[in-house]
């Protein structure tokens, strides 16, 4: 819709929202960042999140202004995987993961250290750094720590050339964005720096890292298979501007005939680079 706001179809129930909503109102957990951390409530990570967001709304605003192609700086490629890194580890279906994984793995894998200001030379025991990791609040904020900490580590591995903003010629505002919205090439293997991926950042704006062939622009095909793959792959919630346009979407997918699945649109959308 031309004020931001979008419809919202709930795969839960197989219902759309009565009315339209801002995104803020959409991918939104109650108290999901507020943590009791002794006798003080702490919003610590809102204000974290809303600074990673204030940091990136410029480049976002500007990159879609512009119709295909798009070139785009070593600035702005770290700014893009930066937030397409702490956008994948945010979302529901990472939130087992992102738990194995700080439980799991010594401070030295995860990036920190813990130390006893008593005894800086010896490590604290590992009942002191298995209190400090099962904290909610430090799981959580691990999710920014993990997307920063890989773009460091693997900054040798990336390649601007590879990293791609794309756009139709004429923006025509039809596209989608779900839960979910990080396309992934192959199944996630722990570091999503290194994936192919596919990311929509606007309505007509899409985000792609691919090794092979590039995206000049987006034809309308290859934009159906990327909202296709925001439908099949959401947990739970898919926006979009148009709702007729939705609608025609979620029924072509219930069609049995038609038999599509995540894996298959998936792989047909990254055949296009081939």
């Amino acid at each position: 819709m031309d004020d931001g706001r979008l419809w919202v179809y709930d795969k839960t129930t197989a219902m759309f929202w009565k009315a339209p909503a801002s995104p803020k109102q959409i991918f939104w957990r109650q108290d999901q960042n507020t943590f009791q951390i002794g006798d003080v409530t702490s919003d610590f990570l809102e204000e974290i999140y809303s600074k990673i967001d204030d940091d990136v709304a410029p480049l976002h605003a500007a990159l879609i202004k512009r119709s295909g192609p798009i070139s785009l700086s070593l600035e702005e490629v770290v700014q893009l995987i930066k937030f397409i890194a702490i956008s994948y580890y945010r979302v529901p279906l990472n939130d087992q993961f992102i738990r194995n994984y700080v439980s799991s793995n010594p401070p030295q894998k995860l990036g920190f250290r813990i130390i006893n200001k008593s005894t800086p030379n010896n490590p604290v025991s590992a009942d002191v750094y298995e209190a400090i990791t099962s904290e909610p609040a430090f799981i959580e904020s691990y999710r920014i720590s993990k997307a920063l900490l890989e773009l460091l580590a693997y900054a040798e591995n990336v390649t601007v050339d590879n990293w791609i903003l794309a756009a139709p010629t004429k923006l025509n505002g039809v596209g989608l964005i779900g839960d979910n919205p990080v396309i992934l090439r192959q199944e996630f293997t722990g570091f999503i720096v290194l994936h192919e991926l596919v990311m929509p950042i606007s309505k007509h704006h899409v985000v792609y890292h691919i090794t092979g062939k590039k995206p000049v622009q987006l034809s309308p095909e290859h934009k159906l298979k990327i909202d296709l793959c925001q439908i099949l792959q959401a947990e739970r919630y898919v926006c979009g501007a148009n709702r007729e346009y939705m609608q025609t979407l979620i029924n072509y997918i219930a069609l049995p005939e038609h038999k599509l699945t995540i894996e298959r649109v998936t792989n047909d959308l990254f055949k296009d680079f081939e």
